[in-house]
């Protein structure tokens, strides 16, 4: 009789212990539900496109030098150069302002021609795994690049590029976010990279490369990529040297930390061996789409 008595006690007592750690779990469930809702399909998606490339962040290396196949490869792509995106009038004051501007509207027009002309936006990435064979190059191609990170990158370009689902390379001066309300803040240049477009190195300062010191040199170059690789958790795999000034020091250093590099030197014929020479199209506020057409791949 005492036995079956402490038998019923114990069974009693597991059976309440099993239930308050059920409902204890039931109810840490319904936390983490309500604290950590599932994302959405398209935030799902951007989760592992970052994971994938901070797997090949981590392994990525320029030294790794490609094969002479590779290194031979050349292309007609023109890379377009745009500064501001504005609608700065013809008469105002700031003329410099003015020639590096190009309005909102005619970039939304721009893309237009190149939907109607099958012209397809491609980013160095892309440009990478056509030349490894990953990716099948496209008939008709070009690669938009925007100086500088400014804050109408972001306000103005953003929404046109995302309308036409257009790809594109943002060269962001690192030391710029947070600190210069004219520029991108650093949570809107996070929000470019997870929407797709490619950030690239412009500097930390702007400086010109080609006067500084080792010490200063060196920071300019490896200390940005650094910056924005921990910004946005992506590769950074291109560099733009400010106001197109370099020299064979800085291009020795550029050499160990990218794999492309773009100048201001105006062509559009790209070789894979001078891919740290890399020309441009500057894009002026007059250009209109159809002056594109005489270059030989987007006519």
């Amino acid at each position: 009789m005492e036995k079956s008595k402490i038998l019923l006690v114990l069974s009693a007592c597991f059976l309440g212990i099993g239930g308050i750690l059920l409902a204890f779990w039931w109810a840490e469930g319904k936390l983490k539900a309500a604290l950590y809702p599932p994302a959405s399909k398209a935030a799902q998606v951007r989760a592992l496109t970052r994971m994938v490339w901070r797997e090949q962040l981590e392994n990525f290396s320029p030294q790794e030098h490609w094969t002479q196949q590779e290194e031979q490869q050349s292309f007609t792509l023109p890379i377009l150069m745009f500064h501001y995106i504005q609608d700065i009038p013809a008469t105002t004051k700031d003329q410099l302002g003015y020639r590096l501007s190009y309005a909102p509207q005619k970039l939304d027009k721009l893309l237009d021609f190149f939907e109607e002309h099958a012209i397809t936006p491609l980013t160095f990435r892309d440009l990478k795994a056509i030349v490894e064979g990953r990716q099948p190059p496209p008939k008709r191609a070009v690669i938009l690049s925007f100086d500088d990170g400014h804050l109408d990158h972001y306000t103005n370009a953003f929404p046109v590029l995302r309308k036409h689902h257009a790809k594109a390379v943002f060269f962001v001066i690192a030391g710029k976010p947070d600190q210069d309300p004219r520029f991108a803040t650093r949570d809107q240049i996070r929000e470019l990279a997870s929407a797709g477009f490619e950030i690239g190195s412009h500097s930390v300062s702007h400086s010109n490369l080609a006067s500084l010191g080792s010490k200063r040199l060196r920071e300019e170059v490896f200390e940005s990529k650094a910056r924005i690789e921990k910004e946005i958790g992506l590769p950074v795999l291109s560099f733009c040297y400010p106001a197109g000034r370099y020299d064979a020091r800085v291009l020795k250093l550029v050499k160990e930390g990218y794999l492309f590099a773009r100048t201001t030197q105006p062509w559009t014929f790209l070789q894979m061996k001078r891919r740290y020479q890399l020309p441009t199209v500057r894009v002026s506020p007059t250009l209109q789409p159809e002056q594109l057409k005489r270059y030989r791949n987007l006519d």
